[in-house]
């Protein structure tokens, strides 16, 4: 493994444990099942959360967090059942 590979590799560990973190933190977030993927700044929400606000939180979180340069949102509401 290339030494720009394994910066890489802890890079994205570091943005995703980043936006972890800071997701954690927001109790409304706390019983919502979102998985977060990272690669090259670009951060994807997948799971689903029980209100729309708690979706909108959770992409503003991300996109505040430190090295994060955009997000996919993919992130679906229960209450939009």
């Amino acid at each position: 493994m290339r030494r720009s590979e394994r910066l890489e590799g802890r890079e994205l560990r570091r943005v995703t444990n980043a936006v972890r973190e800071r997701l954690d933190e927001r109790n409304s977030l706390s019983d919502s099942a979102l998985e977060i993927e990272a690669a090259n700044g670009v951060v994807r929400l997948t799971g689903r959360v029980d209100e729309a606000g708690d979706r909108l939180t959770a992409l503003t979180v991300a996109r505040n967090t430190p090295g994060v340069k955009s997000v996919v949102d993919d992130i679906q509401s229960r209450a939009a059942r």
